[in-house]
């Protein structure tokens, strides 16, 4: 099993998003993630902050959205929208003010992971995804994205993914 180790910090977070993402130049089949998520105040402030944290492999060059947030786009590897699930359906009979999350993405994401708080007190989580079997072929990409909102904040996942070469190479 070989890892490799991933890590990134983005400061004074707020109001917008980041992305990172790495050419994976062999195939290779991934068995595992672990990654810590946190979020921390090292400014003066007070108040309600979010982040959005994701990761997920493209097949091929990544793309964003041309918003503040640049949330990820794609390509995806399936198209699962259509193939696998058919429609969202909200019950919702006290009428609460329901927001759904982007439209389902397509196969390929490893995870996705909303943390909350209010400033000063940050806040951390742990993400640890075994038994995974993603064969991913050369020239796709490992992508990470970060936006926020709220107080400005420090934001940064450090982890390690597992993988092994695809065809025992």
């Amino acid at each position: 099993m070989l890892t490799k180790r991933i890590g990134w910090e983005v400061m004074n977070l707020s109001g917008g998003g980041v992305n990172i993402w790495w050419i994976v130049a062999s195939p290779i089949v991934v068995r595992g993630l672990q990654l810590s998520i946190s979020l921390g105040f090292p400014n003066a402030g007070s108040g309600f902050s979010e982040a959005l944290a994701v990761g997920y492999f493209s097949k091929g060059w990544p793309t964003f959205s041309q918003d503040a947030m640049q949330h990820v786009r794609g390509p995806y590897f399936d198209d699962l929208d259509t193939n696998t699930f058919i429609a969202l359906t909200v019950d919702n009979p006290e009428n609460f003010s329901v927001l759904t999350g982007p439209p389902l993405r397509g196969n390929g994401t490893l995870f996705a992971s909303i943390l909350k708080t209010c400033a000063p007190q940050g806040v951390s989580q742990e993400i640890d995804l075994t038994g995974l079997d993603m064969t991913i072929g050369n020239n796709n990409c490992f992508v990470l994205h970060m936006d926020g909102v709220g107080v400005p904040m420090d934001a940064e996942m450090q982890g390690v993914l597992f993988y092994e070469y695809a065809g025992g190479a």
